[in-house]
């Protein structure tokens, strides 16, 4: 996969593909003072030559250029499986909300509506990065195992199920790396998989709602309560659960947490009124990676099967 080889993150890498003059100034503004590295293309066919020659780790995207626009720019480096993992973040007007749907479509998951505050591009390139970077941990982690335990891995395509808890997001992105090295091909399903433990963790046992998380992580403030929410009494006893069951031709994975379950259908699908949102895209995420993902009850079960 492309762009998963950082080692110790050093400056975030932003390609800014913009025409707009007045637009650049406002970004180039709102960023100044952020320890990012920027770089400026003036239309697509610019910035796939500078992509051609280095990475990047974010773009923000224009849709609307010459030569070559936002979408024509998108469907070349998602159809190249040396780019096709880079984050991109489009703008646009408040009012496009079906030219949102169409960038869904073409995999873009984060936005930025104009007019847009600093507080909520900080944000969002935040949440892109954060987002980036756990899949090259997890991405790292899932090979080294596999380099490490190649025999162990022969020994995984006989094993006909498991069990893990869990009740941390550490132990979470730890306990995904094992699982996804089950599966042949790791990269497909350890993102997909690790969204739903995490899920199970922060809005089954503990109780975080989607607007709370949204608050939380504009205010900066959602790593501490996470942590505050672990110490507490109602919650310490709670644990998540993962089972793994292997078939003859599927492996099925279902994870349970001891929540009240929330309203699942709502995030099903990724839609346009959450897009400048910095949150609630993981279960769709999740989804593109299974070939049947089902959510029972109130929702504090959900059951997701891969081919093999």
């Amino acid at each position: 996969m492309a762009q998963l080889t950082a080692k110790s993150f050093p400056a975030a890498r932003l390609l800014l593909v913009e025409d707009d003059i007045q637009n650049v100034e406002i970004l180039m503004h709102c960023l100044q003072d952020q320890a990012y590295d920027i770089t400026l293309a003036e239309n697509g066919k610019v910035a796939l030559s500078l992509m051609a020659e280095q990475s990047f780790d974010v773009i923000l995207l224009d849709r609307m250029m010459p030569v070559m626009d936002g979408m024509t720019f998108l469907r070349r480096i998602r159809a190249d499986p040396t780019t096709r993992e880079i984050p991109v973040i489009m703008q646009t007007a408040a009012t496009e909300k079906h030219y949102i749907e169409e960038g869904i479509r073409a995999g873009v998951y984060y936005y930025l509506t104009k007019p847009f505050s600093k507080q909520i591009l900080l944000a969002i390139i935040k949440s892109a990065l954060d987002d980036q970077r756990l899949l090259v941990r997890l991405v790292e982690e899932t090979d080294k195992i596999a380099d490490r335990l190649r025999e162990f891995r022969r020994g995984l395509i006989h094993m006909q199920s498991s069990y893990f808890h869990f009740k941390t997001p550490l132990q979470v992105k730890s306990i995904a790396a094992v699982v996804a090295s089950c599966f042949p091909k790791p990269q497909e399903v350890v993102m997909g998989f690790t969204e739903l433990m995490l899920n199970a963790v922060e809005h089954g046992n503990l109780g975080i709602c989607f607007e709370e998380k949204r608050d939380l992580l504009l205010q900066d403030k959602w790593d501490l309560e996470i942590e505050r929410r672990l110490t507490q009494p109602e919650h310490m006893a709670k644990n998540a659960r993962l089972y793994l069951e292997r078939r003859e031709r599927e492996i099925e994975i279902a994870i349970e947490d001891e929540g009240d379950g929330f309203d699942f259908e709502r995030f099903r699908n990724f839609s346009p009124d959450r897009a400048e949102a910095t949150n609630g895209r993981g279960i769709h995420l999740a989804s593109r990676d299974f070939d049947h993902l089902a959510f029972k009850g109130s929702g504090n079960r959900v059951e997701c099967v891969k081919r093999i």
